[in-house]
């Protein structure tokens, strides 16, 4: 009698484990593939902006000038708020500079960055050139196209609206008024409007 009770025993210590296990869940797909989306979107999205701003320009032979700015930037990848990771895109606007007596200049840059943000800053270096760009110096009127510049651009950046120093040095190549290199310095205030980015934990 003994030995049957003793098989028996170990027969449910046995299947114990086996009734109280859980069954495994199958997660829904759907839900792996929003996760996975969530994850992707928080990496960076594109975005747009515009600065406006005006500072000074010099070069030699030509009047010290004063400067004004307007630029527009098209983020093909620039990091959520909050977060630290590389940008990069192009931007095009408009400069205008007048010295004395009556030098004066306008110019079309367009520009392609690379660049970084981290919470409350934002950076980028970028070349490119002036498409157009028409000076008077020394009552000689120049057009020149494809003047080669690079710039380096620095400032805070607090919930999309930033305040940056903008420096930049420009090759101004023309047909009826003199060669030069410019640079110029200038203070850029602006903003920029991001895609929203969706809020999802990840697993």
């Amino acid at each position: 009698m003994e030995l049957p009770r003793l098989a028996s025993t170990l027969v449910v210590l046995a299947l114990a484990p086996a009734a109280f296990a859980q069954p495994a869940v199958e997660r829904d797909p759907t839900e792996r593939s929003a996760s996975r989306h969530a994850v992707h979107t928080r990496h960076g999205n594109g975005a747009l902006g515009m600065r406006l701003g005006g500072g000074v320009a010099y070069a030699n032979g030509v009047s010290d000038a004063w400067l004004a700015r307007l630029d527009y930037e098209m983020f093909l990848h620039l990091p959520p708020r909050g977060t630290v990771g590389g940008s990069f895109g192009f931007g095009a606007g408009l400069d205008y500079w007048r010295g004395e007596p009556d030098d004066w200049g306008i110019g079309f840059p367009f520009t392609f960055f690379i660049g970084v943000r981290a919470p409350l800053v934002r950076a980028h270096v970028g070349w490119g050139f002036d498409y157009l760009i028409v000076d008077q110096v020394d009552d000689d009127t120049g057009v020149g196209l494809f003047a080669p510049l690079a710039l380096l651009n620095a400032g805070i950046d607090i919930r999309g609206w930033t305040l940056a120093a903008d420096a930049r040095v420009l090759r101004r190549w023309q047909i009826g008024a003199p060669d030069h290199t410019q640079w110029m310095f200038s203070l850029m205030i602006g903003g920029t409007l991001e895609a929203k980015q969706p809020v999802a934990a990840t697993r």
